[in-house]
């Protein structure tokens, strides 16, 4: 008899592969694994989000949002002087009301920090349960799919830009994927409500939602959907009148614009598709797109009929982002307000791709075993996509974020001798720092333009003039500043404080 023949490498790796999963596959794991993710994530988003706050670089928002809580603790309406706008009422983000009033009891910056980063860690939990509940995979092909949304690029773009509404749909779409498919009828009318207070254009990405229901067979839930998400947004454009920005925004007005101009978008589908399509083929807005598909190996794009509800966001934030950038002055940071709306596009992607891995699966008696060589690619591909773009990848090292610096300090400086209630005008820099006041405007974020008088409008200014422009380049020299004091100096303004480039005038 001959001797028997010992198998390969790659059939003793499957096998060792099948029997850790099933010791691992019981219902503790499910119970348990999940969850911990959702903290290890949300400990890892909250950390570099407390970090950039404490760095002084919360985002283009931060200094908005702040005058508006403020607002709401002095029992006014949530607006904004830097922009002139309703926070809430403008895009129709009712949903932040809330945390706007939790700021009375919790401080702000790590308020809004902390509420991007549960909403985009508690998504991990309907996600885990749609693999491992309908579509039955293992759990090392649901550990990989949860780590390529846990590594997405936009997902980090967006934590660290406070604060988003819209954020806070991304859980509640996780939720109303697996709780149609579970037919929990409460619970999945809750998340569609949760996902409409968000904002007025995300009414699509409910209709898309609707769309997939009727496919799927259910008829009446379908039609609900569609009826009420197209309902809200065709509301939206009738009652807000959105329109695309106009050239020479600061950073505060193309933060601000960047929550109406999808909604503007959405109306010039019809009006003007060519102009939209145009924008979203672009090829500074052909990354966007491969970050967003890439980790799951494209696979994504195999089930078309689940990927509806991704486009609604993705061409709306893509082409709106690019209007925005378009009419933004010199300097204001490319990317600082489309990934927020992308990252509404991540949830119907992951489980697109999902459902395209339960198709190429081998079925098994209980689960859909998936060939180790794809799962590892997906990993692979996750940590190359988020290593390229993501803004707190390696390359930027965010272990050495939350230090202050020497400008960071002269900043500090500056802001402190600021009395409350006076009116300001601020660098961008400097706005959030001394957000919480009646009046509080904006200077232009590089040097006024040669030959061009500006003239303040509050007896106290703040002036930051370290700025760098999207290629690191300084967008101030020695000529500026002397220039722009000299001038100031002929209105009235003298210094009362000065340090690495940082400026308080008073009049």
């Amino acid at each position: 008899m001959s001797e028997r023949r010992r198998p390969g490498f790659r059939r003793r790796l499957d096998t060792l592969s099948l029997r850790v999963q099933a010791r691992l596959d019981q219902e503790w794991a499910d119970r348990t694994l999940p969850w911990l993710m959702a903290a290890g994530l949300f400990v890892l988003l909250l950390a570099m989000s407390l970090a950039v706050v404490r760095q002084l670089d919360g985002g283009p928002g931060l200094s908005q949002w702040t005058q508006a809580a403020w607002h709401v603790r002095s029992g006014n309406a949530p607006v904004s002087s830097l922009t002139g706008t309703n926070l809430v009422t403008e895009p129709w983000s009712f949903i932040a009301l809330p945390v706007l009033w939790l700021t009375r009891w919790i401080p702000t910056s790590q308020l809004f920090g902390g509420t991007q980063a549960l909403a985009l860690s508690l998504a991990i939990v309907p996600l885990w349960r749609v693999a491992r509940d309908v579509f039955n995979l293992r759990l090392g092909t649901t550990s990989a799919v949860i780590a390529a949304y846990a590594l997405a690029p936009a997902v980090h773009a967006a934590n660290l830009s406070i604060f988003h509404p819209e954020v806070m749909a991304v859980p509640a779409l996780a939720g109303a994927a697996l709780w149609r498919r579970q037919s929990r009828w409460v619970h999945y009318w809750i998340c569609i409500a949760v996902i409409l207070s968000c904002r007025a254009d995300l009414g699509l990405t409910v209709a898309a939602i609707g769309v997939v229901a009727i496919l799927d067979g259910e008829l009446r839930v379908g039609v609900t959907s569609l009826v009420l998400g197209l309902g809200w947004t065709v509301a939206g454009v009738i009652v807000l009148d959105p329109h695309l920005p106009q050239t020479g925004l600061t950073v505060a007005q193309s933060f601000a614009a960047s929550g109406t101009a999808p909604l503007a978008e959405a109306r010039n589908l019809l009006t003007d598709p060519s102009a939209v399509l145009g924008d979203l083929f672009a090829q500074d807005s052909l990354p966007i797109v491969v970050a967003l598909l890439a980790p799951l190996l494209f696979l994504s794009l195999s089930a078309p009929r689940t990927l509806i509800p991704a486009i609604p966001p993705l061409v709306l934030g893509i082409a709106g982002g690019q209007a925005v950038q378009g009419a933004s002055e010199a300097g204001v940071p490319e990317g600082a307000f489309g990934p927020a709306l992308a990252v509404v596009a991540v949830v119907p992607i992951t489980v697109a791709g999902l459902v395209a891995l339960s198709r190429i699966g081998r079925r098994s008696i209980t689960r859909v075993n998936v060939d180790h060589r794809i799962v590892a690619s997906i990993v692979a591909a996750s940590l190359i996509l988020f290593v390229q773009f993501a803004p707190s990848s390696p390359y930027q090292q965010p272990w050495a974020w939350g230090g202050r610096n020497q400008e960071d300090t002269a900043r500090l400086e500056a802001t402190a001798g600021v009395r409350p209630g006076v009116a300001v005008t601020a660098s961008p820099q400097l706005g959030a720092q001394v957000a919480e006041r009646q009046i509080l405007y904006e200077t232009p974020l590089g040097p006024p333009t040669i030959g061009e008088v500006w003239v303040p409008r509050t007896p106290v200014l703040l002036l930051d003039t370290t700025a760098e422009g999207s290629d690191g380049a300084p967008l101030w020299d020695d000529d500026d500043r002397r220039a722009l004091l000299a001038s100031l100096d002929r209105q009235g303004y003298s210094i009362a404080f000065v340090s690495s480039g940082i400026y308080r005038l008073r009049r």
